[in-house]
């Protein structure tokens, strides 16, 4: 969330034909979950499909909500250089982490969801996920390099 009526997420899980296959769904889980049906989707001018580069879309569902505690996992933030060695295909609105002792990474279906530093939203599940079985760094979508257009988009 990145106010109470709008979210971020990334493009490629915002891709549909309608708004109404589309919904924001916030909770812990998967047995806690509140859906809320979205009124504007607006997704980065400069997405690529093939690369997942500015793979960003803002989500408004013009409702308010409270906040929530999530379910999260320690990662570190790497270099871009460390984080080449284990992907190709790197832009500069990307970054990676992870956990080499305990690869607590996302998983499918964490796409979109945020990496969070010191409180701050700086960056989304983009791709790269290996779940529990490998030590390779995910790749997010950084958040930092987009802040002014998610400003405009909101209004603020």
């Amino acid at each position: 969330m990145v106010s109470s009526e709008w979210a971020i997420t990334t493009a490629h899980c915002a891709q549909v034909k309608k708004k109404s296959d589309l919904s924001l769904r916030v909770g812990k889980s998967a047995d806690e979950v509140v859906s809320f049906p979205i009124t504007t989707i607006v997704t980065h001018p400069n997405f690529d499909e093939h690369t997942l580069d500015f793979d960003y879309a803002l989500l408004k569902d013009g409702e308010e909500k409270e906040s929530m505690d999530f379910k999260y996992a320690n990662v570190t933030i790497y270099s871009i250089k460390m984080c080449k060695t284990h992907h190709k295909g790197l832009t500069k609105r990307m970054i990676c982490a992870g956990d080499s002792e305990h690869p607590e990474n996302s998983c499918q279906g964490d796409t979109g969801g945020p990496l969070v530093s010191r409180g701050k939203l700086v960056g989304m599940v983009s791709w790269g996920q290996h779940c529990f079985d490998s030590n390779k760094p995910v790749v997010y979508a950084a958040i930092n390099p987009i802040r002014k257009w998610i400003r405009k988009h909101m209004g603020i």
